[in-house]
């Protein structure tokens, strides 16, 4: 009876991200798009700003760096030292994180200055047209 009910409750109102239950996902999404509405204002309000617009190049290119930050930024790692894979720091992991998106960023910035799209970005455009 009871132990039933808490366990019908549990897989109704769990909010353990394994499994994903609905209260998981739907307090997910609300902070998703919380962050997403306060980076739409915060960038309206500062349109003209060189960091914005840094961002803002860094976006167009997201098929790029989403392949680039498994092939390059995991590769990198593997390639140095294969046998710490998963095992750096806490630490090592969020400095070599926050190294590898300022990368991206001066990435953008420049490649944006020549080119209007990014190069998975033209492949794909290229294959799909």
């Amino acid at each position: 009876g009871d132990a039933v009910a808490r366990n019908e409750l549990q897989q109704i109102l769990g909010t353990s991200p394994m499994p994903p239950l609905p209260i998981y996902m739907i307090s997910g999404s609300s902070f998703a798009i919380f962050i997403i509405s306060i980076c739409v204002i915060l960038s309206k309000k500062f349109e003209t700003s060189i960091v914005i617009s840094a961002l803002k190049d860094t976006g167009q290119l997201a098929l790029t760096f989403y392949a680039a930050h498994v092939i390059i930024g995991m590769g990198l790692i593997e390639f140095i030292d294969p046998s710490k894979m998963g095992k750096h720091s806490t630490r090592f992991s969020v400095l070599y994180a926050i190294g590898f998106s300022l990368s991206c960023i001066l990435f953008a910035v420049i490649w944006k200055k020549y080119k209007t799209i990014g190069p998975l970005e033209w492949i794909m455009r290229k294959l799909t047209v």
